[in-house]
């Protein structure tokens, strides 16, 4: 509200007025409405693809009953609302979820990811290859094709160590885990077996009988720096495999 033809010291004052006028009708409840403040929402579960969260909405620090919420979910096919509290998380990504009762709404943020994936061989019309899915089912892909068998992965660190016997005997071989091109790590007469990846893919673990019988060996996750784990380990004879880090 402005006085535009008064003076500046008679506008202050009527300024003033007017705002002691307000107060008073607030107090008496009068016709000054208090404007809403917006609904604080929350969620409560494990943001991953597939899971259930439960969504709480307070007003006023006081919890509303989820038969007084309504919720919208954007986008819309990010999520479904199985109830008037729970949310079935459908996809991984960013979501927002809109909690209104009345005239008051609040929103929160969510940040899905995707289940964990698992990587395994299998053998399909007399092949043997590998392939992911995720825990919920989804994101199921093949990951080699070769007409040899390709067996026994370790993947970690968004790459998959495995064994390959494209070659006659069993060689090293990694592939991304999202897919796409094979590397080959190993190139000996003899067989490796068994790789382990490190928890951060840096270091590989893996069995060779390049000496006659079978010993751990380690090296970095390209192949590189290759070295017996524990040469004074045990005898010459004693076979070794099936590392773990």
């Amino acid at each position: 509200m402005s006085f535009p033809n008064l003076s500046p010291p008679r506008r202050l004052a009527a300024t003033i007025a007017v705002a002691a006028l307000l107060a008073a009708c607030g107090e008496k409840g009068g016709g000054v409405t208090p404007v809403p403040t917006d609904l604080q929402v929350t969620s409560a579960g494990r943001l991953e693809r597939g899971e259930l969260v439960t969504i709480a909405v307070t007003a006023d620090g006081q919890p509303l009953a989820p038969g007084a919420v309504s919720l919208t979910v954007s986008p819309a096919d990010a999520a479904q609302v199985v109830n008037g509290g729970t949310l079935r998380l459908l996809r991984a990504g960013e979501l927002e979820v809109r909690a209104t009762a009345g005239a008051r709404s609040g929103t929160v943020k969510l940040a899905v990811e995707p289940p964990p994936t698992v990587v395994f061989d299998m053998s399909a019309a007399g092949n043997r290859d590998l392939y992911r899915v995720a825990l919920d089912g989804g994101d199921f892909a093949r990951l080699t094709q070769h007409a040899s068998d390709d067996r026994d992965p370790s993947a970690s660190g968004g790459n998959v160590v495995f064994v390959s016997f494209r070659h006659g005997n069993g060689e090293l071989y990694s592939v991304p885990l999202a897919g796409g091109a094979e590397t080959r790590i190993t190139s000996t007469t003899r067989t490796e077996s068994a790789p382990a990846l490190s928890a951060d893919g840096q270091r590989l673990a893996y069995a060779t009988d390049a000496s006659g019988v079978a010993k751990v060996w380690t090296s970095l996750s390209s192949g590189g720096g290759a070295a017996q784990a524990a040469p004074n380990f045990g005898f010459g004879g004693s076979p070794e495999t099936s590392p773990s880090w």
